[in-house]
């Protein structure tokens, strides 16, 4: 890579979450070429960050969608390690839609660890009857979708008459589910190709925002800008 660079054979380079220490050569500033940071970790001078629309874009959605399907009870299944802020600003948005999500219905697995284990936590967070259980149900990491699918079905909830469920997903790379959910997330096409478009109006001398956001969208929504 640097090899490369010294050279000038690269346009630009989009680089992963994952920093590498080889970033901190000084051949890359030198160089001057784009680099974009996909998915954005956070801002970093001398970068072009897209990110994806984050926890606000997809919590935003996925309650939007939840109260104009009448529900009210809403429990959350995230990845463990998810911030407190997020947390927080789940806990707001269903507020003001005035819905009930108290603590113990939110709920994380680490998907890296053991993913399996969201099937008996779904299974326990809708183990109660009528105004003690859940009618809407928020996954927020697509590597727990199955497992959690598995969990409804092991507790005989019917989906979506006894709850409505949103699921997190990267489009187009769909996780299997029995159920009829709603998935809701990024479309990762549309992102890896707003990285070469913003390297490439870089090398036009065009002017390039900082920080390009890529907001969370429904399949439906996908499909119908497909056609």
């Amino acid at each position: 890579l640097l090899r490369d660079v010294r050279a000038r054979r690269l346009a630009g380079i989009i680089i992963g979450p994952e920093l590498p220490v080889i970033l901190d050569d000084p051949v890359f500033d030198s160089a001057n070429i784009p680099r974009v940071i996909f998915p954005s970790p956070m801002p970093l001078p001398g970068h072009i960050t897209v990110e994806l629309g984050g926890s606000e874009s997809f919590f935003d959605r996925a309650l939007e969608y939840l109260a104009a399907q009448h529900r009210t009870r809403i429990a959350l299944l995230a990845v463990s390690g998810i911030e407190q802020e997020r947390v927080n600003y789940y806990e707001k948005r269903a507020r003001e839609y005035g819905m009930h999500a108290p603590p113990h219905w939110i709920q994380a697995v680490d998907p890296g660890v053991c993913p399996s284990w969201a099937s008996n936590l779904t299974q326990l967070l809708f183990h109660g009857s009528g105004q003690d259980r859940p009618d809407g149900f928020i996954i927020s990491d697509d590597n727990l979708v199955e497992h959690a699918c598995s969990g409804l079905v092991r507790a005989g909830v019917t989906v979506p008459d006894e709850a409505t469920v949103v699921a997190h997903e990267n489009f187009p790379a769909l996780k299997p589910s029995v159920l009829d959910i709603a998935r809701l997330g990024y479309d990762v096409h549309a992102a890896l190709e707003t990285c070469v478009d913003m390297i490439n109006r870089k090398n036009r001398k065009e002017p390039v925002p900082e920080c390009v956001c890529i907001p969370a969208q429904f399949e439906w929504e996908l499909e119908q800008k497909a056609v």
